[in-house]
């Protein structure tokens, strides 16, 4: 899209603290009427803890928590690294002797730079000038809504395009390298999103929107008992959730 205005919402990640949507699961246990009888007898505190073999359903749940600026968790993880990828040993060698690798990861670094030198490079194939070597990348981004602005004005549509892109393209490596998204191969699915219409790409077992090419996504994630029965013809094509694409 070649709108400064989707351009500012694909930056905005990047220089402000966002939303992000996150799904997790509930395990509800249906207790029989002999085991509710066994657990009213029980002391409060052993009540909490006692296990039985009643049966049980899981249940999708969503919540909204805020996440600090792509830019800042970059710039925090190649600093002191994720504690996950820090600290592997090669096989056979002594206990005391790390594996050879760099003191912190260069990843989000190399990102980050990257990401300034696409930004500094569309600055200026739009015709403004870049900032200063030593701005910051909020400095930079700010000045790519500038030069996108004037360039819309301009009629220099194709460039404003190729600029968001761009930010999808680092957002995407971003939110891999920090853990907001599965790094597995995502794999289209053949139906659209019952909520917006939007395309369906498959993300491990959970299937997400990702939006249209003139439309972001609308966020929504169907878990697979919600998706399953529409790929085995159960509930096709009249299924809640989905909307059958003819092909």
């Amino acid at each position: 899209m070649d709108d400064p205005t989707h351009l500012a919402n694909l930056v905005h990640p990047f220089t402000h603290w966002w939303t992000e949507r996150v799904e997790y699961h509930v395990r509800i246990a249906t207790h029989t009427p002999e085991c509710k009888t066994a657990r009213e007898a029980m002391p409060p505190g052993l009540r909490r803890h006692a296990a039985c073999r009643c049966p049980s359903s899981v249940e999708g749940r969503a919540a909204a928590v805020h996440q600090a600026p792509l830019g800042q968790a970059l710039r925090s993880y190649s600093t002191s690294g994720n504690q996950h990828t820090k600290g592997t040993f090669t096989a056979g060698a002594r206990s005391h002797k790390p594996a050879g690798r760099p003191p912190a990861p260069l990843d989000a670094a190399n990102l980050l730079a990257e990401l300034r030198a696409d930004t500094r490079a569309t600055i200026a194939t739009m015709g403004a000038t870049p900032t200063v070597p030593r701005a910051s990348l909020e400095d930079d981004l700010d000045a790519l809504l500038l030069a996108a602005t004037i360039a819309v004005h301009s009629e220099q549509h194709e460039t404003v395009t190729e600029a968001g892109r761009m930010l999808r393209h680092h957002t995407a490596r971003a939110r891999v390298l920090l853990g907001y998204d599965d790094p597995r191969p995502r794999r289209p699915i053949p139906a659209s999103c019952g909520e917006c219409g939007g395309a369906l790409v498959l993300f491990g077992h959970v299937v997400r929107c990702v939006g249209t090419t003139t439309a972001d996504s609308c966020g929504v994630a169907y878990w697979p008992w919600q998706w399953l029965d529409a790929f085995t013809g159960i509930r096709q094509p009249d299924h809640p959730h989905m909307t059958e694409v003819s092909t």
